[in-house]
C-alpha cells in the first residue's frame, strides 16, 4: 500500500507524487482516492480510486539507482524486439508499456531508434505510430530515471548511452 508523500510511476504518465488521500461522495457512495500529481506536469492531477485494483496496479514503486543501473546493464544481453507488422507492433509495444517492465520499455526505445536509423539510410522516416510509441516510452523512462538519478529529463538518454558504453 502506498502512502501520502510517496513517489510512484503511474502507467504511461510517469512519476507522480501521492499528495493526499481523499474521500469523495460519488453517486451516494463515499469513495477513497489517491490524489497523484505528476512531477513533470504540475498542471495535472490524477484521482485513482484506492479500491480499484486495476487502476492501483498501474501504480509502481520507483526503481532504486542500483536497479536502474542493473536494467541498463542488462540491455546488452537482449536483442531488439522489432516487429515488422505495424498493427501487431503497436499492440505488442502498448502491452509492454502497460506492463511497466523497464527493461522491455528500454528495448522498445532501442528497437525504434535502430529502425529509425535504418530508415534514415533509405531517406525514409518513422511511421506516426512509432513516433508516438517512442515518445511515450521515453516519457516513462525519462521521468523515473531523472527523478531517481537526480538529473534532468533531457540527460537520461545520454546517461543510458554512457552506461552502455563504459
Amino acid at each position: 500500500m502506498f502512502s501520502i508523500g510517496d513517489n510512484v510511476v503511474y502507467g504511461c504518465v510517469g512519476v507522480c507524487n501521492i499528495c493526499e488521500i481523499i474521500t469523495k461522495r460519488v453517486m451516494k457512495q463515499n469513495i477513497k482516492y489517491f490524489v497523484l500529481k505528476p512531477v513533470h506536469d504540475e498542471q495535472s492531477t490524477l484521482f485513482v480510486p484506492v479500491d480499484n485494483e486495476l487502476l492501483c496496479s498501474k501504480m509502481r514503486p520507483l526503481l532504486t539507482k542500483a536497479e536502474i543501473n542493473d536494467v541498463i546493464n542488462d540491455l546488452k544481453n537482449h536483442n531488439d524486439i522489432w516487429i515488422d507488422e505495424e498493427n501487431r507492433r503497436k499492440e505488442e509495444y502498448n502491452n509492454l508499456l502497460s506492463s511497466g517492465d523497464r527493461l522491455k520499455i528500454l528495448l522498445i526505445i532501442r528497437s525504434i531508434l535502430n529502425h529509425k536509423d535504418n530508415l534514415a539510410l533509405k531517406g525514409k522516416q518513422l511511421h506516426l505510430n512509432d513516433k508516438k510509441l517512442i515518445k511515450t516510452a521515453q516519457k516513462i523512462i525519462d521521468s523515473e530515471f531523472s527523478t531517481v538519478l537526480g538529473i534532468k529529463t533531457d540527460e537520461v538518454q545520454n546517461y543510458i548511452f554512457k552506461s552502455q558504453n563504459s
